[in-house]
Parts: structure tokens; sequence; C-alpha cells
């Protein structure tokens, strides 16, 4: 928990200093994407897709909240098959589903030092998040009736890329250092294996129209 109160610590500091700032201009605004977006996220426990909304605080920096759903597994898994060609993972307890809701801020740096359409950018936030599993045991379909759930939280932190296309499109590809851990009680894919970090690094590319 240490770990989330310094990033939570930086993310007020980083809202607070910018807010001081002067707010853009409407001729700028007028230019900028929607402020929805689209993200695919690959991480090192598993992948999924991420809704943004994001809020121009200044110039330089955007302060932007996410919702998500991604299928979790464990590092240590590894999957058979047998003759027939059926798959088969060893020691396999659940199937496991986050639902992260990301706060974060996304500041271009050297955003006065460089000009043309490709922008350097860097990410921090903080990540609260629903965990669901359900029994591997039981047919995919099946299993949707035996849901569990949990909680978890953390925070990312990383650089990235910034692409405007036009002045209505534009696209990112980040890497983050995500670290999300269950709360208050063990969320397994392997039996007797908790898994500490649901996240861990990630490769995002996200897409504003």
């Amino acid at each position: 928990m240490k770990k989330l109160s310094v990033l939570f610590t930086l993310l007020v500091i980083l809202c607070l200093s910018n807010t001081s700032h002067s707010q853009v201009k409407k001729t700028e605004t007028s230019s900028q994407p929607s402020p929805w977006g689209l993200s695919f996220i690959y991480s090192e426990n598993g992948f999924g897709p991420v809704v943004n909304y994001h809020k121009r605080l200044n110039s330089s920096t955007q302060l932007i909240t996410g919702i998500g759903i991604m299928s979790v597994s464990d590092t240590r898994e590894f999957e058979q098959y047998d003759l027939y060609g059926n798959k088969n993972t060893p020691n396999k307890e659940n199937r496991v589903f986050l639902f992260p809701a990301n706060i974060g801020i996304r500041k271009e740096i050297f955003g006065d030092d460089i000009t043309g359409s490709i922008r350097p950018i860097m990410n921090i936030g903080i990540t609260p998040a629903l965990v669901l599993t359900n029994p591997y045991s039981r047919e995919y379909f099946n299993a949707m009736g035996y849901f569990n759930a949990g909680f978890a939280a953390g925070g990312y932190a990383g650089l990235g890329l910034e692409f405007k296309e036009t002045q209505g499109v534009s696209f990112a590809l980040n890497v983050n250092y995500s670290y999300v851990t269950p709360i208050g009680k063990e969320i397994n894919s392997l039996y007797n294996k908790p898994i500490k970090n649901l996240t861990g690094l990630q490769i995002a590319f996200g897409v504003r129209f």
C-alpha cells in the first residue's frame, strides 16, 4: 500500500500544479479530438480493452479516466494438448477477470521544445479494480453463474508516444508498469498459488476520434 500512497500523492501534486496554469484557448481546444477514446492493453498477466475519457487541464496535460475488462492468467500457467487436440491447463482452479478503473495524468514531455505530430508523453495514475473469478472445472458459459467477487487496488506509471494523425484523430502507444494487488482475500488462478500482481508490464495502444 506504500506504493499506492506514493503514486496517489504524485497524482495530486501534478493535478494541483497544472490547474494553476492558464486554460487552453478556445481555438486550440476546438481542434482537439473527442474526449472519448479506446485502448487495447496487453500485459504480462492478461489483455483486454479499456474505454477512456480525456479532460484537458492545459496545453500539455490531460486527466484520463478509464474502465476496462481484462482476462487474467497466472504467469506460471502452461497449456497441454491431448492426442485429440483438446487443451488443458494443469492445476488451474479459476478463470480470472479484472475490471480496472484507471484515474491518471498524461503529460507531454518537452512539449514546448518539440514541433510536429509526434509527442513523447508520461503517464501516472491509480487503479482500483473489481475482480471476478469462476471455477475452471466448469464449462465456460456454465461457469458464468458461479462468479465470486473480490477487490484490488494499485497504480501505474510509464512513458509513451502520441501521434496526431489529423486535428480530429490521434493515436497513443504506451509502455507502463502497473501494480494491482488483491485486497482482503487471495485471488487464485492456479491451486494454492495466489496472484500478487494482476497486471505487470503493459503495452497499450489507444485511439481518439
